[in-house]
């Protein structure tokens, strides 16, 4: 049975927030929930917590998932409460230590689709190999970059464009493509290979949905149009570039990605198609200086998981070329 639409667009919700209705379900009840989950963390979760969670899902899916008291599943509940047990049991054993990590030795920064979709074997890395424990802290680029400065985080894991961080080094792991996500069943679009094809309209009539303006997938595409003198005048800013998808699928509209592997499947949206001639998309880790040892290592793992991904994407790249133009 294909899920529910509502579920499938739980990609871009808090993981906190599912951890808390997880919890709430497994525990049948508010107050045993913070009582397990107090008692795993070694942190004080408040009753406040668990309903603000509660309250954020009603709003979010637009339906009530739960009877308090006696507890009790509604419909869309069980469906949620499935979802968020199967992404725990993918994730492994490291993922309630992505948000709330006991005894954590580095707080990491990231935005959530990269800590749910790319993070947990490098987490499971630095605690088996190096005994090093991580917090996971989703958040958006301009969050990450508040919470670096203000030295709440050691590390973030975000894009590197247009970032300026005061006594910060960097290093980069990724350069990521823009592209145009468009909805698989308007046949318009049908055509469309490049998104320079979207462009020649100039100005563009359709809205684009994309991310925060702060967010350096957005300023690197702004300013090329600027440069291009190419006016894009509808556009709707969402709260994370993992939004986007879920909305391009269900609203027939135009999206801003990049290609970042897992961030755009949604069987409702067609391939993303490119921005030709565009810069790429920076993407890797910034940390405060003088970093720690911790910090040190932590780096030198993800450069390596970095550049082991890129060796694979060249090799399966290879495989896919005719074999007289290898």
């Amino acid at each position: 049975m294909a899920p529910h639409p509502r579920v499938e667009q739980l990609r871009f919700v808090k993981a906190t927030d599912l951890i808390l209705f997880f919890f709430i379900c497994t525990a049948r009840g508010m107050t045993d929930a913070a009582r397990v989950m107090s008692a795993n963390s070694g942190d004080a979760y408040k009753l406040s917590s668990f309903r603000r969670a509660l309250e954020y899902l009603r709003e979010e899916t637009g339906h009530r998932l739960i009877e308090v008291d006696p507890f009790k599943f509604l419909p869309l509940g069980q469906e949620i409460f499935e979802h968020a047990r199967q992404q725990f049991e993918l994730a492994g054993p490291s993922w309630a230590r992505l948000i709330h990590g006991p005894r954590a030795a580095l707080r990491v920064g990231a935005a959530d689709y990269t800590c749910r979709l790319h993070l947990a074997p490098v987490v499971d890395e630095m605690e088996r190999e190096h005994g090093l424990t991580i917090e996971m802290v989703p958040g958006s680029e301009a969050q990450l970059d508040r919470l670096l400065r203000d030295g709440v985080i050691d590390l973030a894991i975000t894009s590197l464009s247009g970032r300026q961080i005061p006594d910060a080094a960097s290093e980069l792991f990724f350069e990521f493509q823009p592209v145009l996500l468009l909805p698989k069943d308007v046949p318009e679009f049908a055509g469309v290979t490049s998104a320079n094809q979207i462009l020649a309209q100039n100005p563009v009539p359709d809205r684009l949905i994309c991310g925060q303006p702060e967010d350096g997938l957005v300023q690197v595409v702004s300013r090329t149009l600027a440069e291009m003198q190419v006016r894009w005048p509808n556009v709707q800013h969402v709260k994370t570039t993992a939004m986007v998808a879920p909305m391009v699928a269900h609203g027939r509209r135009m999206g801003l990605s990049m290609e970042l592997p897992g961030l755009n499947e949604h069987p409702n949206v067609r391939p993303p198609v490119p921005f030709h001639g565009f810069p790429k998309v920076k993407y890797g880790a910034i940390y405060r200086q003088p970093a720690s040892p911790a910090v040190r290592k932590l780096v030198g793992v993800l450069q390596r998981v970095a550049a082991e991904y890129r060796a694979k994407e060249q090799s399966d790249k290879r495989r896919l070329l005719p074999t007289g133009s290898r």
